[in-house]
């Protein structure tokens, strides 16, 4: 399949399949061709991934409201801010191999992570992202979705890993949800699950403080 048709192949997540997901949050996920799979040079392959990212959104916010009046600024390696009917829009999205996902809510600031769910990884990396007051309590948890769960709250608050993933602390994880605060006392929620064989977290501003 060629980029054209996989950005016509779109999966919409809802608050159903999750009940941990609040009703206003849409996630999508749309395959996309790795570069190694194109042998495309990583910047065209960069130009195109990008641009599909933009149109997932696109798809998204158009499924939401039924408009096409929609416009997403900000530069590479910044949180994208949208806008639609001219009204602003919380969006993110990730980028993983092949496969890109994204997250829209009207009401709360959002942030959204995917790993390949076999993704190999040390035991040097788990000590390194973990809080000290999680090394035992996240014992049941596999280091990959710890990792997408951590990544999602710092592109909730917009900064990504220029922040240590271990001053993102866990304080629970249930089925009914994920709560974390980040080490200068703002609270998040998050829900984490696997599908399309990798390991999806959303991060959202909670409703409570």
């Amino acid at each position: 399949m060629n980029h054209q048709e996989l950005t016509n192949s779109y999966i919409r997540i809802t608050y159903r399949d999750y009940p941990c997901l609040p009703k206003d949050l849409q996630i999508g996920l749309m395959p996309f061709p790795s570069r190694f799979d194109t042998g495309e040079n990583a910047l065209s392959f960069r130009v195109k991934e990008r641009q599909a990212g933009r149109s997932l959104l696109r798809r998204m916010a158009n499924e939401e409201s039924g408009t096409s009046d929609f416009r997403l600024e900000g530069r590479e390696g910044e949180k994208p801010v949208a806008y639609m009917k001219g009204k602003p829009l919380f969006v993110n999205l990730s980028h993983a191999e092949r496969i890109i996902g994204g997250v829209l809510s009207k009401v709360r600031e959002v942030g959204i992570d995917l790993e390949a769910s076999d993704r190999n990884v040390s035991n040097e990396l788990r000590s390194r992202i973990l809080h000290p007051e999680e090394v035992k309590q996240l014992n049941d948890l596999d280091t990959v979705q710890i990792w997408t769960l951590k990544e999602a709250a710092l592109k909730w608050c917009g900064s990504g890993l220029r922040i240590a993933m271990k001053r993102v602390h866990i304080l629970n994880h249930e089925d009914s949800g994920v709560s974390a605060r980040l080490d200068d006392g703002r609270r998040i929620a998050l829900c984490s699950f696997r599908r399309e064989q990798h390991w999806i977290s959303v991060a959202w501003t909670p409703d409570f403080t």
